[in-house]
C-alpha cells in the first residue's frame, strides 16, 4: 500500500486491539476472553494488531504518525451484546472443540450478554495515520 502512495501521501489504517478484555469483569468473563484469545492465536488471528500500527508505519519510513483508539462501552441486551451472542453461537463448536474454552465459560458469557445490568468494553478500534516523506 505504501508503495502506491505519492510523495507526501497519507495512509490511514484501522485495526482492532482487544486490550480492554484483559481487565474484563467479572473474572469468568475475563477467563472467557483469555480462552477466546488463545483460540484466535491458534488460528493466526492477531487481536492485538492495533497497538503495532504506529511502530510498523515508522519502520516503513512514514512520518507525522499519529493515531487514536476508541472503545465502545456497552451493556448486555444491546446491539454489541447481540453481535457477540451471534458470533459465539456461530463459533461455539469450534471454540469448545479447541479446548481453550469450555461449555461453562460460553454459557456464562452468553448469560452476561443477555443481562442489561452488565456493562463492559471489548475492542479498542485503533486508527493510525502517517505520511510518506516528501511532497
Amino acid at each position: 500500500m505504501i508503495a502506491s502512495l505519492k510523495a507526501g501521501g497519507a495512509l490511514l489504517l484501522i485495526e482492532p486491539d482487544f486490550l480492554p478484555v484483559s481487565v474484563a469483569e467479572p473474572p469468568e468473563v475475563r477467563a472467557f476472553w483469555e480462552g477466546w484469545l488463545a483460540w484466535s492465536r491458534d488460528r493466526g488471528i492477531d487481536y492485538f494488531i492495533g497497538r503495532t500500527l504506529a511502530p510498523r508505519l515508522a519502520s516503513l519510513g512514514l512520518t507525522n504518525i499519529s493515531g487514536t483508539a476508541e472503545t465502545a462501552i456497552y451493556n448486555g441486551d444491546s446491539l454489541w451484546a447481540e453481535y457477540w451472542i451471534e458470533t459465539i453461537t456461530e463459533l461455539r463448536g469450534d471454540l469448545i472443540g479447541s479446548g481453550k474454552i469450555d461449555e461453562a465459560l460460553v454459557n456464562n458469557f452468553l448469560a452476561y450478554c443477555a443481562d442489561s445490568n452488565w456493562w463492559t468494553q471489548t475492542i479498542a478500534f485503533t486508527a493510525v495515520h502517517g505520511r510518506t516523506p516528501g511532497g
